[in-house]
């Protein structure tokens, strides 16, 4: 059990970061496109062109939003069955190494706070 519960740990900490890789690709992309909406042109500047780049970056970030979304579901589902092992383990009261456990429920705790 106590394997079990190492491997669905470093899962959860895996799919952390990769959730908040996607959350960081959000708001950056984000911030580029309002960045871009907001670019004063000049008179040699090409307003089509500027506005296909707009629609390509909200393309784009559409699709960031996305794979941000799945990863979120993702995670989530991971740290469900993290819990679960997690709880069982508590249920049965098993030997397990105190500091893992400790790790554990710190994380899930501040999964908690921040989800």
């Amino acid at each position: 059990m106590e394997r079990k519960l190492t491997i669905q740990f470093g899962v959860v900490k895996r799919m952390k970061k990769e959730f908040d890789y996607y959350q960081t690709e959000v708001s950056e992309r984000e911030k580029k496109r309002v960045d871009m909406i907001n670019k004063e042109l000049n008179i040699e500047d090409d307003v089509d062109e500027h506005k296909y780049h707009i629609k390509k970056h909200n393309e784009l970030l559409k699709e960031t939003y996305d794979i941000f979304l799945i990863s979120k579901n993702k995670y989530t589902t991971e740290v469900d069955t993290l819990e679960n092992i997690y709880n069982e383990v508590k249920k049965c009261d098993l030997n397990i190494e105190g500091n893992l456990l400790v790790d554990v429920n710190t994380f899930i705790d501040e999964y908690y706070k921040f989800m």
